[in-house]
């Protein structure tokens, strides 16, 4: 039989890490949506062949649609020649507020992704 001390560490444990996923779920979903609008964005631009108006505007009416203040930089603006290579940044701002604290903390979530044209 297990003496109260390892019963009491056990549920000190147990609600830590409850505490945690609570608290630090929605960071987990905002890394997960920042690969969802990279994809997204590398598919806008393979169907535009390179960051074009069209492809500008559609991105932008995607990033309306996300509940978080995010951003998409490039390198690269205009349709791509063959072979030519895009770099692009996804970036998703987040004011994270954690219990028993009175301040908020403003973290930028930001992947990277690259696209080659090998359309003719």
């Amino acid at each position: 039989m297990k003496n109260v001390f390892e019963v009491i560490l056990m549920i000190w444990l147990s609600l830590t890490i409850l505490f945690c996923l609570v608290v630090f779920s929605e960071e987990v979903f905002i890394r997960q949506q920042t690969i969802h609008i990279r994809n997204k964005v590398n598919e806008i631009v393979e169907i535009n062949s390179g960051y074009t108006e069209d492809a500008k505007l559609e991105i932008e009416e995607f990033l309306t649609k996300i509940k978080y203040e995010s951003e998409v930089e490039v390198s690269k603006v205009g349709k791509l020649d063959y072979g030519e290579r895009l770099d692009y940044r996804v970036i998703i701002k987040h004011d994270r507020i954690l219990p028993f604290f009175s301040e908020s903390q403003k973290l930028e979530f930001a992947i990277s992704g690259e696209f080659y044209n090998i359309n003719y």
